[in-house]
């Protein structure tokens, strides 16, 4: 009985290193997943914003302004923000209420920022890029990255709702498994009983597949094949 006990703690083991590797491959999977996706909007942001950086800075500065107040109007979501500063860092125009710290020239990077329009004021997460002008000022241009974090909303749900069937997937597979290792044992066991109460002329049964299994009962049947009633 031993065996036995042995047997169903083993599969019990299985069935939650099973169990534990499908939940950890749906976890790399769908952090893979997000990881690329915010890795090419990032990308596809970052090529927007020095693409517009560009054009507008080659602007007049009539035009500049034209433009930055054009770029504001037509936003209906509220995800863009734009704005000129001067040299001591005054607003000029747009919607950011100040000219954010630590940014690099031409080289997009994620910041907070107060924006403010008809609305009111608003801290706003968003991908910024500036660029100095040759007069001294400074142009900034950026767009909101709430869609990053909608995305990551929408990675936790799926990984929410799939998590539970791959659990459950995962330890029927176990159980599966398990079930199948118990009753090879369970047969050997009973044959062993038999042996034991002196039955010699038992053998254990093999499957021709030398796995551990039949090695073992290959073994035991070559003793008992030695033995001389």
């Amino acid at each position: 009985m031993h065996l036995l006990e042995f047997a169903h703690a083993t599969a019990f083991r299985w069935t939650l290193a099973v169990a534990g590797a499908f939940v950890m491959c749906t976890l790399l999977l769908f952090g893979f997943v997000y990881w690329q996706t915010a890795a090419y909007m990032t990308s596809t942001i970052d090529d927007v914003l020095t693409n517009e950086l560009r054009l507008v800075a080659a602007d007049t500065p009539e035009q500049l302004l034209a433009e930055i107040d054009e770029r504001l109007r037509h936003d209906p979501r509220r995800i863009r923000v734009a704005g000129l500063f001067g040299a001591d860092a005054h607003r000029i125009a747009g919607n950011l209420e100040s000219l954010p710290s630590g940014l690099v020239p031409d080289l997009p990077t994620n910041a907070a920022v107060v924006r403010i329009d008809i609305h009111g004021r608003e801290m706003q997460n968003v991908r910024l890029a500036e660029h100095p002008l040759s007069n001294g000022e400074v142009l900034v241009i950026g767009r909101g990255i709430d869609e990053l974090s909608e995305i990551a909303d929408i990675v936790r749900r799926a990984l929410a709702l799939g998590l539970l069937p791959a659990f459950g997937l995962a330890v029927g597979v176990g159980l599966v498994l398990s079930s199948r290792a118990n009753a090879r044992l369970s047969e050997i066991n009973r044959r062993i009983q038999r042996i034991v109460a002196g039955d010699l002329r038992e053998r254990l049964p093999t499957r021709g597949r030398n796995n551990p299994f039949d090695q073992l009962a290959a073994s035991i049947n070559r003793v008992l094949a030695t033995l001389k009633l």
